[in-house]
């Protein structure tokens, strides 16, 4: 029997931030994607996430018997950044960021961490800039960049892993942060 092709699912738009997880996909055998973009009402009126943040996940499954069908861990990231309060970081300066591929279920991560990747854009997502990222030893992925000399914009960013067993996670957030 051939393996049935990867299928994309993409979520309704929900209304509320702490709904932004909140898909499901019933997948059938091999490997797939879920693409989730949201909304957020507070987000909206400050400013940020104009059109909302982007998720994919790439994970495999299987075909079960019944319609008893038992949840699985994908990936996820953890971003550590230091912001006040209100979201903002400094502008005219050097930003320091950690990311930590995690499982999503609260598991263990489905195989081992290949690849992080992070970019930053300062003009909503039109131009990127990689940064480059080093391994640490406690499971963060750790790098450092500039960032844009003129308080008041904004910085997105866009950042990705995946594992060797074929789990993947890619986040893009437009207005991540205000600058100040």
């Amino acid at each position: 029997m051939p393996r049935p092709r990867a299928t994309r699912a993409t979520a309704p738009r929900v209304g509320q931030s702490e709904k932004c997880n909140l898909a499901r996909l019933y997948a059938v055998w091999g490997r797939q994607v879920l693409a989730v973009a949201n909304t957020c009402p507070w987000c909206s009126a400050q400013g940020r996430e104009a059109d909302g943040p982007h998720t994919e996940w790439t994970f495999t499954s299987h075909t079960v018997d019944s319609d008893s069908f038992e949840p699985f861990s994908v990936l996820n990231l953890d971003y550590q950044l230091e912001s006040d309060l209100h979201g903002d970081i400094k502008a005219n300066g050097t930003q320091k960021i950690a990311l930590k591929p995690v499982s999503m279920g609260g598991g263990t991560v489905p195989g081992k961490v290949t690849r992080v990747k992070l970019d930053v854009s300062y003009d909503d997502g039109a131009t990127w800039q990689k940064v480059t990222l080093a391994k640490g030893a406690d499971g963060y992925w750790t790098g450092s960049f500039r960032t844009a000399k003129k308080p008041g914009g904004f910085l997105s960013v866009r950042a990705s892993a995946e594992t060797n067993t074929g789990f993947g996670v890619e986040n893009e957030i437009i207005r991540a942060y205000g600058l100040r």
